[in-house]
C-alpha cells in the first residue's frame, strides 16, 4: 500500500489555508478600470489637514479598506478616522461587497466608491451624526496606489480634495487605475489610410470598368478580359529585371575603373 508522507499532507493543508485566506471576501469592480489594487491592501492610511468630522480644526488620519473590514476600524467597518489628540475613532462607513460605481456623468473618466452608512455616533458634546463616506477616483497615470509586500497598512496618496457636508465626507484621490483601459484615441483618419482607400477605389474602377468594356463591347474572353493583360502578366518580370539591373549598376559603380589602375 502506498504511504503518504506527512510533509505532503502539510503542503496540502497549507495550500487550503492560503486559498481560504485569499478568498475571504469578494468585491465588485467597474468595467474598464483597475479596482484590484485598491482591494489588495488590508487597509489604507492617509492624513489630511483640518478635515476631521469630529474636529475640523485638527489633522485627521483616515483608514480605508474596500469590501473588507479595516483593522483600525474595530475590525468591523471599512472606513474610519481619528482626529489628532482624540481618544475615540469615528466610523465613516460599513462593509459591503459592492462599493465601486462608474460616474453618473456621461463621458467622465474615473469611478467612485460609496460605503454603507455608518452607525449613529456622537461627533461632539451636543451633536449626533450618521456618517457617510464617498471616495472619488480621478484619472492620473502618474499616481499609483502601492500595495506593501507584507500584509500590513498601506500608505495612500494624499487626497486632492476633502469636502465635509454635515455627516457626509467626500474625498477625491488621483489614481492611475481610474484611467480607462484600452481607450481608443479620438483622431481622424491617417494619410496612409486615405491613400489606400483612394488607391483601392481607382483599382476597382479600372479593373471593373475595363473587364466590363472588354467583355461586353470588345467581346473578349478568358485572360484578355483584363485590361492591358499583357502588361500585368509581365509586371512581376519587369520588377525582377529592375532589381537585377539596380544591383548590377551598384556593383559596377563600386569597382575601380581600369584607368585608375593604369594611372597608379
Amino acid at each position: 500500500m502506498m504511504k503518504i508522507r506527512p510533509i505532503y499532507v502539510g503542503v496540502v493543508f497549507a495550500c487550503l489555508i492560503l486559498h481560504t485566506f485569499g478568498q475571504h471576501f469578494v468585491c465588485n469592480s467597474v468595467n474598464g478600470y483597475n479596482t484590484k489594487d485598491l482591494t489588495s491592501a488590508i487597509q489604507w492610511q492617509t492624513q489630511t489637514d483640518y478635515n476631521c468630522l469630529t474636529n475640523a480644526g485638527v489633522n485627521c488620519d483616515f483608514y480605508l479598506s474596500f469590501c473588507q473590514p479595516a483593522p483600525a476600524c474595530f475590525k468591523e467597518y471599512s472606513a474610519c478616522q481619528n482626529a489628532t489628540g482624540a481618544a475615540n475613532v469615528t466610523v465613516l462607513g460599513g462593509v459591503s461587497p459592492n462599493v465601486f460605481y462608474p460616474y453618473d456623468t456621461p463621458g467622465k473618466e474615473g469611478f467612485y466608491a460609496k460605503f454603507p452608512t455608518a452607525p449613529e455616533q456622537m461627533i461632539s458634546n451636543t451633536t449626533n451624526c450618521t456618517p457617510t463616506l464617498i471616495i472619488n477616483f480621478n484619472c492620473n497615470p502618474s499616481v499609483k496606489w502601492l500595495v506593501p509586500i507584507t500584509n500590513g497598512t498601506a500608505s495612500a496618496p494624499e487626497p486632492t480634495d476633502v469636502d465635509l457636508n454635515d455627516c457626509l465626507t467626500t474625498m477625491t484621490f488621483d489614481y492611475d487605475g481610474a484611467c480607462l483601459k484600452n481607450k481608443v484615441p479620438k483622431k481622424g483618419m491617417s494619410g496612409g489610410a486615405a491613400f489606400l482607400i483612394v488607391l483601392f477605389c481607382v483599382a476597382l474602377v479600372y479593373f471593373g470598368g475595363g473587364m466590363i468594356y472588354n467583355g461586353l463591347i470588345q467581346h473578349q474572353s478568358g485572360i484578355k478580359v483584363i485590361p492591358n493583360a499583357q502588361f500585368w502578366i509581365g509586371l512581376p518580370l519587369y520588377f525582377i529585371e529592375g532589381v537585377r539591373t539596380t544591383i548590377s549598376c551598384s556593383i559596377c559603380s563600386s569597382k575601380p575603373s581600369q584607368a585608375t589602375y593604369e594611372s597608379v
